[in-house]
């Protein structure tokens, strides 16, 4: 046991009210898994994904042949289940609390959760917003720096087309923070959006990029959140040095946990670099 890796996910991650499940395409369609697997297996594989979606904790599986079998939509038919097993659990493994973790599904699931944290404030902030509104007369505004339900789609389909904001300028202190980041202002951008600035940048496009750079979902939890990269930025680096930093690293670094300070001696150094060059 003490030789198994620790799970990737809180042991209370629960996602059952979610009916949908965020599939990466291009991942799946090059993967080992579909390259590999016959029918059955890559049948009962996806239908395992799925049904450990809706486990507790999310993104997990028990590591019993007989459940696994009845949860691969297989019945009592062991005998195929057996012929299909390893092909079927690709991407599993097994952890300390003896379940079975799916290393890619359970960044999915972690990422479904934060959003899932930020629509319960949004809903929250809005029902505090409201019963103000109504005793001073103010109508209720969206707080910057808490994204509707669809904010992921959103802020993928924007950010693809946007450009890294050139540096410079600064702002007065007294502002909104941002993820719990002290920004420099709010300024809108060419849309007429809203946006937190730190160091002269836009930072929440610079952090969607980053996690983008780093293999990580857009709304992924972070250990730390993006403190390291307001760090990076309020030390001078540029945040296109940054996300190129983050991009070269990126498939060298191992493991679920999410936390931008893994990156902290690589962002420095890869910036040096092409600072000095």
């Amino acid at each position: 046991m003490t030789d198994l890796p620790e799970p990737p996910v809180p042991a209370d991650l629960d996602l059952r009210d979610f009916r949908w499940m965020k599939l990466d395409l291009t991942a799946l369609f090059n993967s080992d898994f579909n390259a590999t697997a016959d029918d059955t297996a890559w049948r009962a594989g996806v239908t395992l994904w799925g049904k450990a979606w809706h486990q507790v904790p999310a993104g997990s599986l028990p590591d019993d042949d007989a459940t696994l079998c009845n949860l691969a939509g297989l019945g009592r038919d062991m005998k195929t289940w057996k012929r299909i097993r390893a092909a079927a659990m690709h991407g599993f493994v097994r952890c300390s609390d003896g379940r079975l973790y799916h290393t890619f599904l359970c960044k999915t699931a972690l990422s479904a959760a934060a959003e899932k944290q930020r629509r319960e404030a949004y809903k929250a902030a809005d029902r505090a917003r409201k019963s103000k509104s109504g005793s001073d007369g103010i109508p209720p505004e969206k707080p910057p720096g808490i994204p509707s339900e669809n904010s992921h789609m959103e802020r993928e389909r924007e950010n693809k087309n946007t450009p890294l904001p050139p540096k410079g300028g600064g702002g007065g202190g007294g502002c909104p923070d941002w993820e719990g980041i002290p920004v420099d202002k709010w300024e809108p951008d060419r849309r007429g959006k809203s946006r937190p600035v730190v160091a002269g940048w836009h930072i929440d496009i610079i952090g969607d990029k980053v996690l983008e750079a780093a293999g990580l979902p857009l709304n992924a939890t972070l250990a730390g959140g993006f403190k390291p990269l307001a760090g990076w930025l309020r030390d001078g680096l540029e945040g296109d040095e940054i996300v190129a930093a983050i991009k070269a690293a990126a498939p060298g670094m191992s493991g679920v946990t999410a936390s931008l300070a893994r990156f902290d001696g690589v962002v420095r150094a890869g910036c040096r670099k092409r600072g000095a060059a």
